[in-house]
């Protein structure tokens, strides 16, 4: 095995882990982890908040996107409302009730988030913001047929 391999090997290894471990975190919590994602965006994206501009930052699947919200309307969490400037999109507004719970979630989570970059320190996490940025720029740059 070349070293090549063992590095990607290794890449591979550690980018399932941190999924799982968000995974994890969010069925602890009785939520998958696209859930916890769409109560992340409705809480803290610009408004108005729209499927589109959820499927478009957090890179998730329409369709999820969709039964995800069905479901926190059914709960009353969510209110879907028409947007003047364009009646086929719907703004998605959180009801007191999706506000309370969606910040019980996402305080935890932030929290834990928040413990963890505080024990690797300020430097590390930046280097590994940078260094995740620049991994997803070069990929997103190269052609299919490069070797």
């Amino acid at each position: 095995m070349n070293k090549n391999t063992n590095v990607l090997g290794q890449f591979y290894s550690v980018w399932r882990e941190t999924n799982a471990v968000y995974d994890d975190w969010a069925q602890s919590h009785g939520l998958s982890a696209n859930e916890t994602i769409i109560l992340q965006a409705l809480l803290e994206d610009e408004k108005p908040c729209t499927q589109k501009s959820i499927c478009q930052k957090w890179h998730c699947p329409k369709q999820t996107v969709n039964t995800i919200l069905r479901n926190y309307q059914k709960m009353g969490y969510v209110q879907l409302h028409a947007l003047p400037a364009d009646k086929r999109n719907k703004e998605i507004v959180l009801t007191q009730a999706g506000t309370q719970y969606a910040e019980s979630i996402i305080n935890k989570l932030h929290q834990r988030e928040i413990h963890v970059m505080n024990q690797m320190g300020e430097e590390k996490i930046a280097q590994l913001n940078s260094l995740m940025a620049e991994f997803s720029t070069c990929f997103k740059e190269q052609e299919d047929d490069h070797a």
